[in-house]
């Protein structure tokens, strides 16, 4: 029975040890990318290993395509993440100011704080300008061309391309994994790039079998799309790789296969291959993949964490210092914030029961398309997201806080999942849809 369903097994502990020993290292871009955005300590130590380990890493010519083309996007949304935190140290610095004279507060017990934020500041300076410099001399490229020198898969000729574009629509259409969960990237493409687009986790995937086919060596991949086209998830819970995958790699080329996150990989590295991987890069890595679709990167979380523990501490060191008679005073002004957080919290299931039911009309649109269902599927879009316009401008007034923000940006996620499967419905209804109009800040 394992030799019939392997993908459903795992790995044996002498498998484990011959792949940890023998086999190929491959990344896809994602893995690449993510160097961007670590902090430098982090990413010199992923790199180092990466270095001492060269000879045994290898990458798709597709995963080299892509890390390329995707690299000064990379960078240009790290500068602006340095800009919010800054303009977040901008804001608690003038309210540390605002306090000059104040009755209840001695001026020594600002200035360590003031200190620590100006500190923070001229780090936070210096760091924005090191990854504007990345557009021109960048570094971590230079790595990363050095580490793969003469380890890179060679594209494939035209014809090749095509028999995976038109073997990628099947799979597509039967949801057999890699690549089916990026099918909306371009849903009518024509052309050879944006084909690639939708095809190019298909197009990772087969560049590896090739080479494992090739020179018979099993593999570890390292990858950071955490779909469910790559992952296989219980109650919510990831739990391995989809066994589709491990089945088919193993009838392709008779190898093995590993498939691991980069927190993953680094942890069973550390382990495995003996490497000096710090336990503070480790949790960086694992919590830069639990933030990666949040906006938030892990080092400009850690600062803005730092920013609400100041923060915290300033409110608490005035609250300290007022007079007794004014508890009662602080302690109604906590209470009316904390109903406007639940107030907001209720708006936002509201908002999910609403998403819901354009869920349900999408499904129910491909079943039986019609105008009627494609009319109210516009402008219930148009509708959800002026609502979801309205929430995020009060959590901004009323300071819902970081768990309300995270909920909310998941939420909008979602409703931009929505808009992108229904695209070529809303284009179906042009009358609608212009009518319908938003523009979502």
């Amino acid at each position: 029975m394992k030799n019939q369903f392997k993908g459903h097994f795992s790995t044996s502990d002498a498998g484990l040890k011959k792949v940890w020993k023998e086999g190929v290292f491959v990344f896809d871009a994602n893995v690449l990318l993510n160097f961007y955005r670590y902090s430098e300590g982090t990413r010199k130590q992923f790199l180092g290993l990466l270095k001492k380990e060269c000879k045994r890493c290898w990458l798709p010519e597709q995963c080299g395509a892509e890390y390329l083309s995707r690299r000064l996007k990379v960078i240009s949304d790290q500068v602006k993440k340095y800009t919010e935190v800054s303009s977040k140290l901008e804001g608690l610095q003038t309210e540390f100011d605002g306090q000059k004279g104040h009755p209840f507060l001695e001026s020594d017990s600002l200035k360590g704080l003031k200190k620590t934020i100006t500190d923070l500041k001229s780090e936070l300076s210096q760091s924005e300008k090191d990854v504007t410099g990345w557009i021109n001399e960048d570094p971590i490229k230079e790595a990363i061309a050095e580490i793969f020198e003469g380890r890179v898969g060679e594209p494939l000729t035209g014809d090749e391309l095509e028999k995976v574009f038109s073997e990628g629509e099947d799979r597509y259409e039967r949801k057999i994994p890699p690549g089916y969960m990026d099918a909306n990237k371009s849903p009518n493409a024509k052309t050879i790039e944006d084909k690639k687009r939708k095809f190019g986790d298909l197009l990772f995937w087969k560049q590896i079998l090739a080479m494992a086919k090739a020179d018979k060596k099993p593999i570890i991949l390292i990858t950071d799309d955490n779909k469910e086209d790559w992952w296989l998830s219980a109650n919510g819970r990831t739990v391995g790789p989809r066994p589709e995958l491990l089945g088919e790699f193993c009838s392709e080329t008779e190898q093995e296969m590993l498939i691991y996150t980069p927190f993953r990989f680094l942890e069973l590295a550390k382990k495995n291959l003996g490497e000096k991987i710090t336990s503070t890069a480790i949790e960086e890595v694992k919590e830069e993949e639990k933030n990666r679709d949040q906006g938030v990167t892990s080092k400009y979380k850690y600062m803005l964490k730092y920013y609400e523990d100041v923060s915290a501490e300033f409110q608490k060191s005035v609250i300290d210092k007022l007079p007794d008679n004014t508890t009662f005073l602080i302690n109604k002004i906590n209470s009316v914030k904390e109903k406007q957080r639940k107030f907001l919290i209720l708006q936002l299931d509201k908002l999910n029961g609403d998403l819901l039911n354009l869920q349900l009309l999408n499904k129910a649109y491909k079943s039986n398309p019609t105008d009627h269902l494609a009319s109210g599927l516009a402008i219930g879009l148009r509708e959800l997201n002026s609502n979801l316009l309205e929430l995020k401008r009060r959590s901004e007034k009323f300071n819902g806080g970081e768990r309300l923000n995270e909920m909310i940006t998941n939420f909008d996620i979602d409703v931009m999942l929505l808009e992108s499967e229904s695209e070529d419905i809303l284009a179906s209804v042009q009358d609608v849809f212009v009518e319908t109009a938003w523009d979502v800040d």
